[in-house]
């Protein structure tokens, strides 16, 4: 079994907030893509966090095509350009009506255009399938994209995300339990296969029983931390969750470099691993990984490699003084861009991969769908395949994560935390997939297989499947509920004819039925914002009923979300 030792699942729904989205922006700015992508995104991302929209894959190529085509910056630029091709000059002129394929060329073009010689390894097209990816309607749907770039047997660590600060947590809370929920039921959809690890920040109020709920309760089987984002790793706090960690044997990954989300130049040297000889001493037994090796820019592209107190070579320091200590290579990119940062790069890992005491604690990870922004996640498998020999890639990809993980291979026996997992898998009355080989012969398993995107453990699906239900034939009643999800809704009866106020009055009474299925509005909606998208959605009669399903999940957070 290989594992994707870092890898995030989250869609952006759940992490969206004001504050995320100014991190998020300043974050694709240092990708130093054209200003008018930059203002697009952050356009597209403020109305996200107002009202939060399930968008399908031409609809939200229209949006961010036509938003791009409506910054300044753009029409400038169009204005001083005399020989763009005719498929750019022409964005934002009946983008909505347009076709996929006429969208896709559109897209392909522009980014063709100003991606070629720019001082950049993000192109346009790139930020739009980030973008792609992170829209997906819920973390299960985004668990299966990503897993459907990999191996049938392959699994993942799912690291969660908390980009809030102290004035904006009690009003996210909702967004990051949703999140929470999310992560947890991806991993009954794809049993033993993903790895869930909850994001601590010390920032939330409650964010010691948050831990305790997902870990004793939820599934989850480790800690993220995000330093960067303004989180000291050396507070009281944080000690209290060093302890219940190395107590109840928790493994923590913890974002190691100075690129990545940051709120200021000064909080990403919150990250820096110095800071955890101390904690170490203290707790020699905790298992700890330094994501992205402290960073590339860290003197590993160079010659003599890292040195003094470069992160990597401290990292390496902690590596050797405390055997539960690991490092990954997660977003490990810009060694491809020539042979001779290759071969700096293959130079380094390989003399970490020689050194026995630390060898096997070296973990593959792509940091997918984040490194979306600079390669598809199967290009970045490609190149770690193309370049270590099968040993090495038996040692990163397998041995390391799993042993960081607890897993029971090679003879090993499982670790707590790894227990706890598999028994909130026992507790669910069914798993979505065939569980995991390591797994398959601890349980009598009930496999439901499902659309990704459509569950019955889902709330917005179950109450669109019986909403919808009052207006199906009764032909249409005796399918199944996996069977319903590719249901058009102009398949239904209110559709044929249906008028203005029709559309008015059902969306209305769709409000009324999520409502008291105890649906809380998400965002800024109000219910007059509510039953207009509704309107909207009820009147596109090719939308199916997982589509619809979706767009109620956007627009609001049910019970089994949020508590």
């Amino acid at each position: 079994m290989r594992i994707n030792g870092h890898a995030h699942i989250f869609n952006l729904h759940t992490v969206l907030t004001r504050h995320a989205v100014k991190i998020m922006v300043d974050r694709v700015r240092r990708q130093k893509v054209p200003d008018f992508v930059a203002e697009a995104l952050e356009r597209f991302l403020v109305e996200q966090v107002q009202t939060p929209e399930y968008l399908v894959e031409e609809e939200l190529l229209a949006r961010f095509l036509g938003y791009i085509a409506s910054t300044k910056s753009f029409r400038k630029f169009a204005k001083q350009t005399p020989h763009l091709p005719v498929e750019v000059r022409i964005l934002g002129d009946g983008l909505r009506a347009a076709q996929i394929g006429l969208l896709r060329d559109m897209l392909t073009r522009l980014s063709g255009w100003f991606d070629e010689g720019a001082d950049s390894d993000t192109t346009i097209a790139d930020v739009f399938e980030t973008l792609r990816l992170a829209m997906k309607a819920d973390v299960t749907g985004v668990a299966a994209a990503v897993l459907g770039e990999m191996r049938e047997e392959d699994g993942l660590i799912a690291l969660m995300m908390d980009i809030t600060s102290e004035k904006a947590q009690a009003a996210d809370e909702a967004k990051f339990l949703a999140q929470l929920a999310g992560t947890s039921d991806a991993s009954a959809a794809f049993p033993g296969r993903v790895f869930p690890f909850v994001a601590v920040n010390t920032r939330r109020t409650k964010h010691f029983d948050l831990m305790r709920e997902a870990i004793e309760r939820r599934g989850f089987v480790g800690v993220k931390l995000y330093p960067s984002l303004g989180v000291p790793v050396d507070s009281p706090e944080m000690m209290a969750v060093y302890d219940y960690c190395a107590l109840n044997e928790v493994p923590i990954l913890m974002h190691c470099t100075l690129t990545g989300f940051i709120e200021s130049e000064a909080t990403a040297q919150l990250s820096n691993p110095e800071r955890w000889w101390p904690i170490l001493a203290d707790r020699p037994e905790l298992y700890v990984c330094f994501a992205h090796s402290g960073g590339l820019q860290q003197g590993v592209l160079t010659p003599g490699g890292p040195t003094g107190l470069q992160w990597p070579v401290v990292i390496e320091q902690l590596m050797l003084s405390y055997q539960n200590v690991y490092c990954d290579l997660a977003y490990h990119v810009d060694q491809m861009v020539s042979a001779t940062s290759e071969g700096y790069y293959l130079t380094w890992i390989r003399r970490l991969l020689e050194n026995e005491p630390i060898s096997d604690r070296v973990i593959f990870g792509t940091d997918v769908w984040l490194v979306r922004l600079s390669m598809a996640d199967r290009l970045y498998w490609a190149w770690f395949e193309s370049n270590l020999t099968a040993a090495e890639q038996e040692i990163v990809m397998t041995r390391a994560p799993a042993g960081f993980l607890g897993l029971p291979l090679d003879g090993r026996p499982m670790r707590q935390n790894i227990e706890r997992l598999v028994e909130f898998l026992k507790s669910r009355p069914g798993v979505g997939s065939e569980p995991a080989a390591w797994l398959a012969g601890m349980h009598h398993w009930t496999v439901a297989r499902v659309h990704a995107e459509w569950s019955p453990n889902n709330d917005a699906h179950r109450i669109a499947f019986g909403f919808f239900r009052g207006y199906m034939s009764g032909a249409q009643r005796q399918i199944s509920f996996e069977d319903a999800a590719a249901l058009r809704l102009r398949q239904l009866s209110y559709w044929p004819g249906a008028t203005k106020q029709d559309f008015d009055a059902i969306a209305q009474t769709l409000f009324i039925y999520c409502t008291g299925s105890r649906g809380a509005l998400t965002g800024d909606y109000e219910p007059a914002t509510a039953i207009a998208k509704l309107r909207t959605l009820l009147a596109d009669g090719e939308k199916t009923l997982a589509d619809a399903a979706a767009t109620i999940d956007a627009i609001f957070l049910f019970p089994t979300e949020i508590s």
